[in-house]
């Protein structure tokens, strides 16, 4: 493109699939592209949708991000381009929850899916709906997540698109683990093998596997998608969603084998905006404290209250901000965030991020030994117990267990 500027190159770049506009030079290709296209053509209307989309994730502001889908929009209700308006509102969604703004993206993605409705695209309103339940598992609102997310699934495999039911499945996965469904996942099935998707489903799987306390059974998961990703070229949003479950298994687990890969992959995906920052941060944070180690955890803590609401797994960060704060002696904060994390997942609700957050709250009251403390601990652990066994949590249940032993000494 960058030997041909005349119009038919252009509208050649606006056909790019998706994942390849994630690069920070594509945008400046398709703002290239516009001057060929014409402000009022179905190219532009694409092409402005999808930069508004790439503005955010490159690092660009949420309101410049906004003109760009806004002027899409615009341009195909004026133009009866239903499929595309589709596609801007669902761009529009995306946005928002990049920045952790959900309570905009919620409504924007509900009109995303009625719009698609209107016109049967199948694709847009599969996207949609999943959009609308990673924005519902975000804000601790299982029922709504689950009902979304199923109704995603649906649409992609009467669709028979396999990207998309990938798609779902990673973000099922997800939910399932927050959900407390431990059973054997059966999504593999439908996954094609050695592509990012299935890299992310056997991290989940690890996670799901030491949440049994299957510890060793976990690590060949771990160690597997490991392998996938590093053998491959190109690294999308999902396998990025899925990164914190690699975090998870190393914090909760032990399980480091697949720290330098994650690590790889954030330093390769360095110019990405919030939703790397959080998932970094994230990352980080459980790798710290997995190590038990308060070096850089001031830094990691302030980054972590900023982009909190933009983390995929949203329920458990209240939990990791308050051993954050235990870190660094900071025993009010600390309080506060267990206190924040047990209420978040009650209500969810997110009952294995519960028992957790119950379980490291405790051992924080253990270690203060203020008065009352004790009490509180007693009843932390009981709860933390019964969520355990009935989900069949044995590392947990392992762990409280042995915990109770040094209170009753």
């Amino acid at each position: 493109y960058r030997d041909k500027d005349d119009r038919a190159t252009a509208a050649e770049v606006a056909s790019v699939p998706f994942i390849a506009i994630m690069l920070p030079e594509a945008f400046e290709l398709s703002k290239r592209a516009l001057e060929y296209l014409g402000e009022d053509s179905v190219e532009a209307v694409h092409v402005n949708s999808r930069m508004g989309l790439q503005l955010v994730m490159l690092g660009g502001e949420q309101d410049e991000s906004l003109e760009y889908v806004d002027r899409a929009i615009d341009t195909a209700r004026k133009q009866g381009l239903i499929d595309a308006e589709a596609w801007g509102l669902y761009r529009k969604a995306m946005i928002y929850s990049w920045t952790g703004d959900e309570p905009r993206s919620i409504p924007i993605a509900l009109e995303a899916v009625k719009v698609a409705s209107e016109v049967r695209d199948v694709r847009a309103s599969v996207l949609a709906h999943n959009q609308l339940a990673l924005s519902y598992m975000k804000i601790g609102a299982a029922d709504q997540a689950e009902h979304h997310h199923d109704l995603s699934l649906s649409l992609a495999r009467q669709s028979k698109d396999s990207a998309r039911i990938a798609q779902c499945l990673i973000l099922g996965s997800i939910l399932d683990l927050l959900l407390g469904k431990f059973e054997e996942f059966e999504y593999f099935d439908e996954i094609d093998a050695g592509s990012g998707f299935e890299a992310v489903l056997k991290l989940n799987n690890a996670w799901r596997l030491v949440e049994r306390n299957e510890i060793t059974e976990a690590r060949q998961f771990a160690i597997k998608s490991s392998e996938i990703i590093r053998s491959r070229e190109s690294i999308g949003d999902n396998l990025l969603i899925g990164l914190v479950g690699g975090a998870i298994i190393a914090d909760r687990g032990g399980i480091m084998d697949v720290r330098n890969t994650l690590e790889w992959i954030l330093e390769r995906t360095q110019n990405w905006n919030v939703i790397n920052r959080a998932v970094r941060t994230n990352i980080n944070a459980l790798f710290l404290l997995a190590d038990g180690s308060s070096n850089g955890a001031a830094e990691i803590y302030a980054e972590m209250e900023q982009t909190a609401g933009a983390a995929p797994l949203a329920g458990s960060s209240h939990a990791i901000l308050a051993r954050l704060a235990r870190l660094l002696d900071r025993p009010d904060d600390a309080e506060r965030h267990f206190e924040d994390a047990i209420e978040f997942c009650e209500k969810a609700p997110y009952p294995p991020e519960q028992a957790w957050a119950q379980y490291h709250y405790s051992d924080f009251l253990l270690e203060r030994d203020a008065s009352g403390d004790h009490k509180k601990a007693t009843e932390l652990q009981d709860e933390a117990i019964a969520i355990a066994t009935e989900l069949g949590m044995k590392l947990l249940l392992e762990k409280v267990l042995s915990q109770r032993e040094i209170l009753k000494a």
